[in-house]
């Protein structure tokens, strides 16, 4: 039987990392629910963005570097995370791709375990 979903909400620390001046808004509403073998990350497209391509979302393993794990077309708002063992600590991060280019990153948030 499936684990009781959980929410982690991602209002923690996070920083918007675009350009200045720049119209361009991060993912908003981020959250991560619990599945039988992991995580499903959810967020939704920022108010009003134009020129989106794409979401990246990147995994950090106990405040180690950031490693990109998808990247994913502007229509799909969810990633599916498998997790591989209890120790440890990940962070994740998702990002708005405008244009190929400018990349602005949504608040970071953390799950207990390792995950891919």
């Amino acid at each position: 039987s499936a684990a009781p979903t959980k929410s982690a909400d991602a209002s923690q620390s996070g920083s918007n990392a675009s350009a200045s001046g720049s119209a361009n808004g991060a993912p908003e509403g981020i959250v991560a629910h619990y599945t039988s073998t992991g995580a499903t990350i959810f967020w939704k497209a920022p108010a009003g963005a134009s020129g989106l391509t794409n979401f990246n979302v990147e995994i950090a393993i106990n405040g180690g570097a950031w490693k990109l794990i998808s990247t994913v077309p502007a229509s799909q708002t969810s990633l599916d995370v498998t997790k591989n063992g209890t120790d440890d600590w990940c962070s994740f991060r998702v990002s708005a791709v405008y244009g190929g280019s400018t990349v602005v990153a949504g608040k970071v948030f953390g799950l207990p375990g390792q995950y891919a």
